[in-house]
């Protein structure tokens, strides 16, 4: 129960998180003008051009807390003994995504950054997971 609540937790609130900020900051995205639909609200003003820390969590947090989530949501699925597999089909599932949005059809900008920033916070959730799997199972063997 204890590892299920450690997983969801992870999966959540990352995803809660980045769509908060694209209702903030990024109410013209796809996802939120889905929501806005949902609940027949108009969108905010879009807040000018941003710098600094906030021009980060406006076109790159949203992005990181993604993939966070989609690594711990591969690992729950396919099982801890697929971290893995797990880790591959999440990179390749980015890569993707990223090169997608090459075509003309597809919504976004390609950005090699994202699928830097990605690959980097990937690899750190499947530490995170790593970690926390064997401290469990470390408790469990005493």
């Amino acid at each position: 129960m204890r590892r299920n609540l450690f997983y969801l937790c992870n999966i959540g609130i990352p995803l809660l998180i980045g769509t908060i900020i694209y209702l903030y900051w990024r109410p013209n995205a796809y996802i939120s003008r889905f929501i806005f639909s949902l609940f027949n609200v108009s969108p905010g003003i879009v807040p000018g051009s941003p710098k600094g820390i906030e021009r980060f969590v406006r076109y790159y947090l949203c992005d990181i807390l993604w993939a966070y989530a989609l690594t711990f949501s591969l690992v729950f699925y396919l099982g801890r003994s697929k971290i893995r597999t797990a880790y591959i089909i999440g990179l390749s599932f980015i890569v993707l995504i990223e090169l997608l949005q090459l075509l003309p059809q597809t919504p976004g900008s390609f950005d090699i950054l994202d699928i830097i920033m990605e690959f980097v916070i990937c690899t750190i959730s499947i530490y995170v997971i790593y970690f926390y799997e064997r401290r469990n199972n470390h408790e469990k063997s005493r």
